[in-house]
């Protein structure tokens, strides 16, 4: 096997950026994902609450006949579903910036790759010029240990 030592790769930092900004990607993903999970499980949460205040109100609305109670429940209850609607805006907002980050993550990705492929087909490129240039060195090498000399013909 060739030595690959010698083999100047000149777009390594190029590579090196890449690589940095695809990390740099998948984090904001990563923080998008928490993000959207949180916003996920305090929609549920929420939604749990209104359901079990919606039954509380409806128990004591048949029970007793307050209005200012009855007053301040719906208030409660309009407040949480507001609460509602605006983690539901948030999670369409966070499902849209997780979405342009994976977009983002993948075409980081993929240039990556590219310059991973490019490096390796100049290291074969290089590796074969190295096999070729140490098989010119050893047939020199032969000749000149071995001198040729013209065979000569039967009398």
């Amino acid at each position: 096997m060739a030595d690959p030592r010698g083999f100047n790769d000149t777009l390594a930092p190029v590579r090196q950026r890449a690589q940095w900004q695809l990390d740099e990607a998948l984090a904001k993903l990563a923080g998008l994902c928490t993000q959207l999970g949180a916003a996920r499980h305090t929609l549920t949460a929420l939604e749990q609450r209104a359901r079990e205040q919606a039954a509380h109100a409806g128990n004591a609305w048949r029970t007793r006949v307050d209005p200012s109670l009855q007053t301040r429940a719906l208030h409660f209850l309009a407040r949480v579903h507001g609460e509602q609607a605006a983690a539901r805006l948030r999670i369409a907002e966070l499902e849209q910036h997780e979405s342009a980050a994976r977009a983002e993550s993948v075409k980081r990705q993929a240039r990556l790759e590219s310059l991973q492929r490019h490096r390796d087909e100049a290291l074969g490129h290089f590796i074969q010029e190295q096999q070729r240039k140490d098989s010119v060195r050893a047939d020199d090498d032969w000749l000149t240990r071995n001198p040729v000399t013209p065979r000569r013909s039967p009398p």
